[in-house]
């Protein structure tokens, strides 16, 4: 047969970032195919269209004609979320009151869906004792077969699927092989395949000769010694998963037809595709015949791909995880933030005398307990969010989603941390700082999280979150609160709308699924107006907290320096405003690119007031 040389398409996908990472770099078997599989598991699981689930399993199909990703789809419970979409759609399709449009879309997805559980258990020895031992799972594929809607691709591959289910597997006596005797329920079960289908007795032989063929290939003296073994999946055969039982000796499977999706261009194509032999039409051309109903499987529940077997192992991989859990970044910069703010009022007439009697120690337990109470109530955020979280891309691989770690686990992290980070702030800093920190955590878990399923409110309440750190860096220092304080303070309050403005905006459809009520969703010119006006804020404290003499703390220089930042800021957020929305490719340009210069303002403007103030007192 002639190869078949598929045609380019001069269309570009636009592929999520998270799952083209892997393009080109991730080997079967590696973490970073095992990660794409998974993000595909995922996105299959929450996806409502079903243009959108043809086009993911037809490439998860595709992984699973090589053996070895079947291991990790096996792992991902492709197996049983394929079954389930078969077992769904098929009904979809013969139901007499489904609209004719939806019918065929349904039974394409049948189809799509048969094809990769042929190829995976045409490739997965495993698989294979698992469904000799458990025939009840199949039942979806039995029906399949009673099905008068179906193409003939379709039902070759589900006897396809019961041929390999019987025959033998092929290898020499003196490779150790225990078998167990089959119950009754397995031979029962293999029988009436057998009897109920002419096409997969005669499939079994020609597949069986086949193999040994190939053995004999190899081993011609050995197979003359009569030193073969025939070892049946319903005998669980220990020797399992051998080179025979791969691509080279087994019937042709149907390769599933990549379709055009987002997912198309980093998917690895292993095989050219393959459409069934005319043989093998003719071959399996039998009248079908329906099972006894001992063979109806339960229906089963679709849901998100899960990772509990695969429980990181190691101090590096825990703290990883612990990591994630902890939002590093964003730890990060809060930590940054109260670091900056006792950086500049140490320097000020009001520092207090413990902190000069040990600006080391305070400096190190400022940080250190800063960082174990944001780790705290990040963690929390993710125990309270967690089955939100799998339905957007941005945080559908985070720990929790992805099972890494249990909720109970998350739970003991969480508290941990909230203890000692707080016992560190108040024996190292003050009681000011301890109950600042505190009440700050108290304000993230209980009011802004559950807020922001509720009200628009919430970024409001989520930027007083974030302006505290350096109220609590202050009183690290000074032991007090004073005017000083706030200009750190109100400078972080401004900063985060537009950052968070457009940040959400990138993601408003993602937010919107996931149940979240943000303004750019809700009112989205508001939301492009409180980012610009909370630009124009930003650079109006940084002038009006740079009198040296009344605010006690900065220089006018520092005003002056951190101008072309403030300046950058206003421009970016000015197009974020002005952008029409009709226009939609233009307003995310615009966001991304706020978004991206929030990003630098913010340690700019920081660095700048703290050399100035420094500066200033020094020259003073």
């Amino acid at each position: 047969m002639p190869s078949i040389k598929l045609k380019k398409s001069s269309k570009r996908y636009r592929t999520d970032p998270e799952l083209r990472r892997s393009v080109g770099r991730a080997a079967p078997g590696s973490v970073e195919r095992l990660q794409y599989l998974e993000a595909l598991v995922n996105e299959l699981c929450v996806t409502n269209l079903i243009d959108y689930k043809q086009q993911i399993v037809a490439n998860l199909g595709n992984f699973a004609h090589d053996p070895r990703n079947c291991p990790q789809l096996i792992s991902l419970d492709v197996h049983l979320i394929l079954l389930e979409i078969i077992r769904e759609h098929l009904q979809i399709a013969l139901s007499p009151s489904s609209q004719k449009k939806s019918a065929a879309a349904s039974a394409k997805l049948v189809s799509l869906a048969v094809a990769g559980i042929c190829n995976l258990v045409t490739s997965s020895q495993n698989l294979r004792l698992r469904f000799s031992h458990n025939p009840q799972e199949l039942s979806p594929v039995l029906n399949c077969l009673q099905s008068p809607t179906l193409e003939a691709g379709t039902l070759v591959n589900c006897l396809t699927v019961f041929v390999h289910l019987c025959a033998p597997s092929v290898h020499l006596r003196e490779q150790d092989c225990v078998f167990f005797e089959p119950n009754c329920s397995t031979t029962a079960f293999h029988t009436s395949i057998r009897n109920h289908f002419p096409a997969v007795r005669f499939g079994m032989t020609i597949l069986t000769i086949h193999r040994f063929l190939s053995l004999v290939r190899y081993h011609p003296s050995r197979c003359l010694a009569n030193q073969v073994r025939f070892c049946y999946a319903s005998q669980h055969c220990s020797n399992t998963d051998m080179s025979l039982s791969n691509n080279s000796s087994r019937l042709t499977s149907t390769m599933v037809v990549p379709l055009a999706s987002q997912f198309a261009p980093s998917t690895t194509v292993f095989e050219q595709p393959t459409n069934p032999s005319l043989e093998l039409r003719r071959l399996f051309s039998l009248n079908l015949v329906s099972l006894p109903s001992s063979h109806q499987a339960k229906s089963a529940v679709l849901s998100p791909a899960s990772r509990s077997d695969r429980s990181p192992v190691g101090p590096v991989k825990w703290m990883s995880v612990w990591a994630a859990l902890s939002k590093a970044r964003l730890t990060g910069l809060v930590v940054s933030t109260a670091l900056a703010g006792c950086a500049l009022a140490a320097p000020s007439p009001l520092v207090c005398e413990a902190f000069l009697a040990h600006p080391a120690t305070s400096l190190l337990a400022l940080g250190v307990g800063t960082m174990l109470t944001s780790a705290s109530a990040n963690s929390i955020n993710q125990i309270m969010e967690v089955q939100y979280d799998g339905l957007m891309k941005r945080t559908r691989m985070r720990p929790l989603v992805r099972k890494l770690i249990s909720p109970v686990g998350a739970s003991v992290f969480a508290s941990t941390t909230a203890a000692l980070g707080l016992s560190i702030l108040y024996v190292g800093t003050n009681s000011l700082v301890a109950s600042m920190a505190a009440g700050n955590l108290l304000l993230y878990t209980c009011v802004y999280t559950p807020l922001k399923r509720v009200s628009q409110v919430n970024t409001w309440v989520g930027s007083l979150v974030g302006a505290i750190p350096p109220l609590m860096g202050w009183a690290a220092a000074t032991g007090s609160l004073h005017t000083g304080s706030l200009v750190l303070a109100c400078l972080l309050y401004a900063w985060q709308f537009p950052h968070f403005m457009s940040l959400s905006w990138l993601a408003r459809r993602e937010y919107a699924q996931a149940g979240y009520v943000m303004t750019a969703n809700v009112t989205p010119q508001r939301a492009r107006a409180a980012a610009l006006r909370h630009s124009l804020l930003a650079s109006l404290i940084c002038f009006l907290g740079a009198g040296g003499e009344s605010a006690g703390q900065v220089s006018w220089s520092g005003g002056l320096a951190a101008a072309p930042f403030n300046a950058m800021l206003v421009y970016y957020a000015m197009r974020f405003y002005s952008t029409p929305l009709e226009n939609a490719g233009a307003v995310c340009s615009a966001a991304r690119g706020l978004f991206r210069v929030s990003l630098l303002h913010l340690p700019a403007v920081m660095t700048v007031l703290l050399v100035c103030s420094h500066c200033g007192f020094a020259t003073g």
